[in-house]
């Protein structure tokens, strides 16, 4: 019995010789803020961009809106695909379709008629808006009668739209600066000819791109893209500015027969939209 009391009386004499920890809480504030101020670990990398087109994406424009938006890949491949694919359909009624220029070449009733309503809806002009057309404001820019014009605005559409969700932004925010940009874009061109006194009908989807690739320049100015035959990727803070400037030199060319007022329109629409975006801080 009397080892055992020894030996416990050493126990509680040892116990007592060890220094305690503090557990104020300047103690341990001063830990969190040690632990604050050095991470743990070293931040991971940004993922890599899987498109072909799009060269890099500095870490930096990931942190641009601090409410980073996800959207899902079903839910980025149903809008980017869906407008193409819309595109792709109408593109197939003016050149295969029933109401194709071949059947309209037939004398057939029903291929006029259908090319008749062809023009009537989907060529945004003065004498379609005069006739109270006014949807042809923005059905114009779904509207494309020549393939080649076709691909290269969905290619160019496919590279900004999959910016603009990589980037975390959102669906809803693209569909608006797309209806805003082709609708500026549409009025725009119709300034443009009045200007001219000509009434031209405008059609293509040329405006909204113009309208996103400015909105994502002011976002990610040193975005690459490779645009052929250059072998390498050129920043959109050289390419979007230069291509305005194209369309500002070709303006008033009388021999163009590309709408270069329009394409004006829907940039500055861009524009307009990210200022109006950060100043709203959405």
């Amino acid at each position: 019995m009397l080892t055992n009391a020894l030996h416990r009386l050493a126990t509680r004499s040892l116990r007592a010789s060890k220094p305690t920890t503090s557990t104020s809480p300047l103690s341990d504030g001063a830990q969190r803020s040690k632990s604050f101020f050095t991470p743990s670990h070293r931040p991971s990398p940004s993922p890599r961009l899987p498109l072909p087109l799009i060269q890099g994406l500095r870490r930096s424009y990931y942190n641009y809106n601090p409410n980073y938006h996800h959207t899902s890949l079903p839910v980025q491949k149903g809008v980017i695909f869906g407008f193409i694919g819309l595109n792709a359909f109408i593109c197939y009624e003016w050149n295969f379709g029933p109401s194709s220029s071949h059947t309209q070449t037939t004398a057939t009733p029903t291929g006029a008629s259908l090319f008749h309503d062809m023009n009537a809806n989907f060529i945004l002009s003065q004498h379609n808006l005069d006739s109270g057309r006014w949807w042809t404001l923005l059905t114009h820019s779904i509207s494309h009668q020549e393939l080649p014009h076709l691909v290269f605005n969905m290619v160019s559409f496919h590279a900004f739209a999959s910016s603009f969700f990589m980037i975390g932004l959102g669906p809803g925010l693209l569909c608006g600066v797309m209806l805003g940009s082709a609708l500026v874009a549409g009025l725009t061109g119709l300034a443009d000819n009045r200007r001219k006194e000509q009434d031209r009908g405008g059609l293509g989807a040329s405006g909204i791109v113009t309208g996103l690739g400015a909105f994502v320049t002011c976002i990610a100015p040193n975005l690459r893209f490779m645009i052929l035959p250059f072998p390498f990727g050129i920043p959109l803070w050289i390419l979007t500015p230069g291509y305005f400037a194209y369309d500002w030199y070709r303006a008033d060319d009388p021999n163009s027969r590309v709408g270069h007022a329009a394409h004006i329109g829907g940039s500055c629409f861009g524009v307009l939209a990210f200022v109006v975006r950060k100043m709203l801080r959405l």
